[in-house]
């Protein structure tokens, strides 16, 4: 595993703590040390007692609320037992475990595991910027959390990651805006906008674009609505565009 990749965990409103400490000791197995609780509902004291080796993970863990764990860190990788039955579901389009190193390639990254019984809601997977699923037996698919992250963080260690800088969140929320309101210019019902919105939005979350790739894709959405508001001025643009070609001919 590449050194320079760094993992976090967050697990989100736990309450046992056997759980709790399990998961700070698989952490350390695989040499991961930052543990976040998220709303957490556990007793640490109690959680001390199976983390074994790794309690001085538990006793680092970082607490925050969600929104603030969106907010602070680089990118979010969530987790689910229960993926998308149907194309159009595209909250729950999930990669598989085995498929995550690539994904997350040349990234920081934090991986979110929900509540103990019900998992992350709709809307928490929907602020994620990639979601990930255990291929596990369909009659029952839910894993507990700890065996879910020992998976996860193998799947992680296995591979070799080249480094890359990707576009931040904050840029691919631009570009995917500026389609959309391209999309409502265009006619587009706002309902079908938003979804264009999402869908473009978790494409490039998973195709991971440079910051320069992103800034051309920003800039487009820009000039395509200027031409429709104001073509005038594009087309005085195009003909300073062309003299400065001719000028070099």
């Amino acid at each position: 595993m590449c050194a320079a990749l760094e993992v976090s965990v967050a697990l989100v409103q736990p309450t046992y703590a056997i759980n709790v400490g399990y998961a700070a000791r698989i952490m350390k197995n695989f040499g991961h040390k930052r543990l976040i609780l998220v709303d957490a509902k556990f007793d640490r004291n109690e959680a001390m007692k199976f983390a074994s080796h790794a309690s001085d993970l538990l006793e680092k863990a970082e607490e925050c609320r969600f929104d603030d764990l969106i907010k602070n860190e680089d990118y979010i990788v969530g987790t689910t037992a229960i993926g998308a039955s149907r194309q159009t579901n595209l909250t729950r389009q999930a990669v598989p475990s085995w498929e995550i190193a690539n994904a997350v390639s040349g990234r920081n990254i934090c991986l979110v595991f929900g509540r103990d019984t019900t998992g992350l809601t709709n809307e928490e997977i929907s602020k994620c910027d990639l979601l990930v699923m255990i291929q596990a037996n369909r009659k029952y698919p839910t894993l507990n959390i700890s065996h879910a992250i020992a998976i996860i963080l193998y799947e992680i260690s296995k591979s070799t990651f080249k480094q890359r800088t990707s576009a931040s969140r904050e840029n691919i929320d631009r570009i995917t805006r500026g389609f959309a309101e391209l999309a409502l210019i265009a006619g587009v019902q706002q309902q079908k906008a938003r979804l264009t919105e999402e869908a473009l939005q978790r494409v490039l979350r998973r195709a991971r674009p440079t910051e320069k790739e992103a800034s051309l894709l920003i800039g487009l959405p820009r000039k395509v609505k200027l031409a429709f508001e104001k073509p005038e001025i594009v087309r005085l643009e195009k003909l300073k565009a062309s003299s400065k070609e001719a000028r070099r001919e």
